[in-house]
């Protein structure tokens, strides 16, 4: 496990800083206003690829589940039919939102709205796939074709910027390029470098209990994206672009930084699924605790140099950027244990409970940025965030609780055999 953990640590730490170089590029030649319009058209390609994905892959770690009797080829053959609903149902999605609320999408989204059809379906296809990777344990794969992806998107970004060719549409054009040769990697390494997934095989009844499943937890899916997007378009319709621009790059670079937890939680998915159950809320535990105390650490550092990193990453331009940064950093370390925590009722079936606290936030995150945004601006979106994310630390404690029944504030206890055992496995599989 600690070894799947640094392979895409290590890989997410590579892509972070292309990341960086090519966000900072981005930045510098878009200028706060269109970086704004980039943060719109962003936000809308995520909540049409999120509502429409079903929420199949939280669904698939959940029937991965051996006690199922599922096989690889019902898994891959299933859920590549439901791809291609979930294509045309977000085709159809985004038509329909064209037709019945024009006044809601920019001119941007229209301009480029036949290449954000296929971003949307090739980013909900590659969703899919890294779920079956992360299934078959292919965490270096998972590792070696987001670094590369990395490396291709800063490639042509710069080569577009020096020719002074960058614009918004551009880029939608490049990121659209790079995720259909994600989805053809993915698919390729299922094909010929693991065993089990081909012939395909479309299971019906299979088909039909991810949709069935993905549906009791989609409203929690939906939910949670958007308390964490619809800060950013709120700011843009109560606002001004400049300060949405401003917004998001304090936004982008603080959700970058969520690259331990949710590492993390890729790897836990499949230990806590093969796991008894009277070792799964242990295990959930002790991986909680040792990340995020070793994500606290991290934050604490970076909170020194976030001025820093915003001039290396957008420019002089985005000042207003460092104070939003440093205030939403306390949300994003209460982000981290829900995150952390979901594997295990993933594994429970707890979905409906998870949809309704989601519901919950997302309420309270609307009225919070509602009343705040048009008082403070990008420091009033900022503190809705981080009280949403408080609470939903909190809903996530009580949930593990009612479900394993066991005291989930172990996790803020650290304690030194844990540091020593962590140390130890990682020196082992460096030197390994």
């Amino acid at each position: 496990m600690v070894r799947s953990i640094l392979y895409l640590l290590t890989s997410q730490a590579a892509v972070l800083l292309l990341g960086v170089v090519t966000d900072s590029i981005i930045n510098r030649t878009l200028g706060p206003a269109m970086r704004g319009d980039y943060a719109e058209l962003l936000s809308w390609v995520s909540i049409f690829t999120i509502v429409f994905g079903f929420s199949a892959a939280t669904a698939i770690y959940h029937y991965a589940n051996r006690a199922y009797g599922f096989s690889k080829r019902e898994l891959l053959g299933s859920l590549l039919g439901l791809w291609v609903l979930a294509s045309v149902l977000a085709a159809v999605g985004v038509v329909g939102a064209l037709v019945l609320t024009p006044q809601y999408i920019s001119s941007t989204f229209r301009d480029v709205i036949v290449v954000v059809l296929f971003l949307i379906s090739a980013t909900i296809g590659a969703n899919y796939f890294v779920a079956l990777l992360t299934v078959a344990k292919a965490f270096r794969f998972i590792a070696v074709v987001t670094v590369v992806n990395a490396i291709l998107t800063l490639a042509m970004i710069a080569f577009q910027a020096y020719l002074g060719w960058l614009t918004v549409s551009v880029i939608i054009y490049i990121t659209c390029a790079v995720q259909i040769f994600a989805v053809a990697s993915h698919q390729y390494y299922l094909r010929r470098h693991a065993e089990g997934w081909y012939p395909l095989r479309v299971n019906l009844g299979l088909l039909k209990k991810l949709i069935a499943t993905g549906l009791k937890v989609h409203i929690a899916t939906i939910a949670t994206l958007l308390y964490v997007m619809v800060d950013q378009l709120m700011m843009y319709y109560i606002t001004d672009r400049s300060q949405t621009g401003q917004y998001a790059v304090a936004a982008t670079i603080a959700l970058a930084l969520t690259v331990i937890p949710t590492s993390v939680q890729r790897v836990l998915y499949p230990r806590v699924i093969e796991s008894n159950n009277m070792e799964d809320a242990r295990i959930t535990i002790d991986v909680a605790r040792i990340t995020f105390f070793l994500f606290a650490a991290c934050l604490s550092v970076f909170y020194f140099f976030t001025d820093l990193v915003i001039a290396l990453y957008a420019g002089g331009a985005y000042k207003e950027s460092g104070p939003l940064l440093k205030t939403i950093l306390i949300g994003i370390l209460f982000f981290s244990i829900p995150n952390l925590l979901s594997p295990y009722w993933v594994k429970k079936g707890y979905f409906l409970a998870a949809s309704l606290t989601a519901v919950v936030l997302l309420s309270l995150n609307l009225v919070l940025n509602y009343l705040w945004i048009p008082r403070f601006g990008g420091l009033g979106a900022a503190w809705a965030t981080n009280v949403t994310y408080f609470l939903g630390m909190l809903v996530a404690l009580a949930m593990f609780y009612f479900i394993s029944r066991r005291n989930p504030l172990e996790i803020f206890l650290l304690r030194r055999r844990d540091m020593i055992l962590f140390s130890r496995r990682a020196m082992a599989q460096f030197k390994s």
